[in-house]
């Protein structure tokens, strides 16, 4: 069995460019490095970023009256995702430099988060090459929550699915955070099952783990949401909604809302409705706001009418808080229905409602905690999906060596590359 040291590429775009930095890939992505790293195993990671005048430039020339439209012309376009693999492949050359390495070294693999960019492109059939998605465009442009102005972008989609279909295929394997996801890319991008390995994801939970022992008292009727971005696209007025109905029968219950902002609470004067705004971990009195609520709440909800993945409903599992989510998604696969939660119709306050006063009544819901608490530490955390990353990588036979010749242009930009620094 070969170990591959890791070099590891945080792929840019919406994921961010820092590979350690706490928000880069919602803080997933500084988790993965650090337990590669804790493993012994990682040789280096690094990110692409491009200046602040190249993204005035290119989204002066992508205007359009939908903020979402006007963000993934440049996002979704194949020029965009091209100029981050050039840039990665000078900070590529740039490591190879700084680590001694003349060449990509015969017991290194390469694993890229996300599709922005192709690391076939940069080093082309010498290493093997991985990627770990935790969703992909095909998923987005079949929701029904897209917005229609995207949806109409059809040339944008058929550029951006093709070249995610290419980097798709030009991987070794493809990981990817759930079942659905999995099964997505053997869908849409037509690849052998074989080729494509679900190994869950992790939870950025390191600053609690010290609260997820301690007793919880399920006789309060306090419920936590968690939603960072897109109030529409998290149910964050289903939340509200569904809990208004809940209130009928529990006038004493509240609900705390962490990630929209504050000033929707002018919108929903209900003085049990909670507003704490976007609470980062890195903050001392938010992060004692989060434990509190982290260890207070009985029940945990996510009526997203999107949802590629969900990582939440695991965070508050972990916690021993059963969660009532969308069953749709990865969602259906991270809550058992009946076990460790409960599943909700899409876009339906009433039924949303429902389950939650199910949870709210049950008897057993401490003991529904209980299994929820062990069910995600089981299945979810870094220490696993590494190490199932690793497994698979190590017993995998490299796709890369069966080539006949490099990919076009990969030899010739190192090349100019190395000019460019040499002068």
């Amino acid at each position: 069995m070969h170990q591959d040291k890791i070099i590891g590429i945080l792929t840019g775009g919406l994921m961010g460019s820092d590979p350690y930095h706490p928000s880069s890939w919602s803080g997933s992505s500084a988790s993965f490095f650090h337990e590669l790293n804790r493993q012994q195993r990682l040789a280096y990671a690094f990110g692409p970023e491009l200046s602040r005048w190249y993204y005035y430039r290119r989204f002066a020339g992508c205007l359009h009256y939908n903020k979402e439209v006007w963000k993934r012309k440049l996002y979704m376009s194949k020029a965009y995702r091209d100029d981050l693999t050039d840039k990665a492949r000078q900070l590529a050359h740039l490591h190879q430099i700084q680590h001694a390495q003349s060449a990509s070294p015969p017991d290194h693999a390469v694993v890229q988060l996300g599709a922005y960019m192709n690391a076939r492109e940069i080093y082309g059939n010498k290493m093997p090459i991985f990627s770990y998605q935790d969703g992909n465009i095909a998923e987005r442009q079949t929701s029904s929550f897209t917005p229609k102005a995207l949806r109409a972008q059809k040339t944008l989609f058929a550029e951006a699915i093709a070249y995610e279909k290419k980097v798709a295929h030009d991987m070794d394997l493809i990981f990817t955070t759930s079942e659905y996801l999995r099964q997505s890319f053997i869908d849409h991008y037509q690849l052998p099952p074989a080729r494509v390995v679900n190994i869950d994801m992790g939870t950025n939970l390191s600053p609690f783990e010290h609260i997820t022992s301690q007793q919880k008292d399920y006789r309060r009727k306090d419920i936590l949401f968690i939603g960072k971005s897109d109030f529409l696209r998290k149910g964050t007025d289903l939340a509200i909604q569904a809990f208004e109905i809940v209130q009928q029968t529990y006038p004493q219950a509240i609900l705390h809302l962490v990630g929209p902002e504050v000033k929707h609470q002018r919108r929903y004067p209900n003085p049990n409705i909670h507003f704490h705004g976007l609470l980062s971990k890195n903050n001392p009195q938010h992060l004692k706001t989060l434990e509190s609520l982290f260890q207070h709440c009985a029940i945990y909800i996510q009526p997203s009418r999107y949802e590629p993945f969900g990582i939440a409903p695991i965070e508050a599992m972990m916690h021993g808080i059963p969660a009532v989510v969308t069953g749709e998604w990865a969602l259906k696969d991270s809550v058992i229905d009946g076990v460790t939660g409960a599943h909700a119709k899409l876009n339906d306050a009433q039924d949303l409602a429902s389950k939650m006063l199910q949870l709210l009544q049950n008897p057993q819901l401490a003991q529904m905690g209980a299994q929820a608490q062990e069910w995600a530490k089981g299945h979810f955390s870094w220490e696993k999906t590494v190490s199932s990353l690793l497994a698979h990588i190590d017993n995998h036979p490299p796709k890369a060596a069966l080539h006949a010749k490099p990919v076009r242009g990969a030899k010739s930009s190192a090349q100019k590359v190395s000019h460019e620094i040499s002068r």
